[in-house]
């Protein structure tokens, strides 16, 4: 299956929110990766079919989705950063009322929304609110009601803002495994949570697509130039003035072990394997 996001362009009074965007997915976990305001939500929501482009399309398979309607959303599953819930919904109660809102008959929503709360540890949960459950408890909810009518499409906008680190774990997991058969989109601010699942990676920039590749692939420039360092505190300040800083952090003798970018080898520095928080944090922050 492919899917191909095709010169795409949206703009909100006169402000370019995703600016003559192409990317090809094909089946596996392509990691959108952007700072807030990039426009991986508004791209998002062009190729889910809740919002049309200004110019360019969405191509499933050579076809444009605008003229496949119904048979085209049919085959998307979408998990919002936040997906709104009525309070007074149990969980087993939501996944049915969503079932049915995706054209599934009462028995089908029933037997499906069984199934995925036994897939996604929620069957405990069956009948306790979905606004009472913690925020991985949620998610794996999101991920459920996504997943209702078999998408063959998974987007998933910041799927793990929230999440604490064992709830982040299990989600990637999970996810790695949805993918084989699927194309999985994920949008994320946090590169270290797509790094070791994606298949791909499609960095965006102010509504642009600034570039698309293997984390071996976009680490590649950085292979190196990339060390760690401890600085003394005082020292600091004259450190970052002369080097890329890419992040740092205390040590338990008072010095900051510091990662940063340089072309050569620096006196005391010990190189480190380039990541690619590193790229983005190098090349698209900056």
């Amino acid at each position: 299956m492919k899917l191909r996001i095709n010169h795409v362009t949206k703009q909100f009074q006169g402000k370019t929110a995703v600016d003559d965007f192409t990317l090809d997915l094909s089946c596996g976990i392509c990691g959108l990766i952007g700072e807030n305001g990039a426009g991986k939500t508004t791209l998002m929501n062009i190729i889910c079919a809740i919002m049309e482009p200004n110019t360019g399309s969405i191509l499933l398979e050579g076809l444009d989705v605008k003229k496949m309607g119904e048979s085209y959303r049919t085959q998307i599953g979408y998990l919002p950063q936040d997906f709104g819930v009525a309070p007074e919904f149990a969980v087993l109660d939501y996944l049915e009322y969503i079932s049915l809102v995706k054209g599934l008959t009462a028995k089908e929503g029933h037997k499906r929304s069984e199934e995925l709360m036994e897939y996604l540890s929620l069957h405990d949960d069956r009948k306790r609110r979905v606004c009472q459950l913690s925020g991985g408890t949620r998610r794996r909810v999101g991920i459920a009601q996504a997943l209702l009518n078999d998408p063959k499409i998974l987007i998933l906008d910041e799927p793990t803002t929230g999440l604490d680190p064992g709830e982040r774990a299990k989600f990637r997991q999970m996810i790695g495994n949805l993918a084989k058969e699927r194309i999985v989109l994920i949008s994320t601010h946090i590169v270290s949570d797509i790094e070791a699942l994606s298949t791909r990676n499609a960095i965006m920039k102010n509504g642009k697509l600034a570039a698309c590749g293997t984390t071996d692939e976009l680490t590649e420039p950085l292979l190196g130039k990339t060390w760690e360092i401890k600085i003394r505190s005082n020292d600091m300040e004259v450190f970052a003035k002369e080097h890329y800083v890419l992040n740092m952090r205390n040590s338990d003798d008072g010095t900051f072990s510091v990662r940063f970018i340089h072309e050569n080898a620096v006196h005391g520095a010990a190189p480190v394997h380039p990541c690619l928080e590193d790229v983005f944090l190098w090349k698209y922050l900056a």
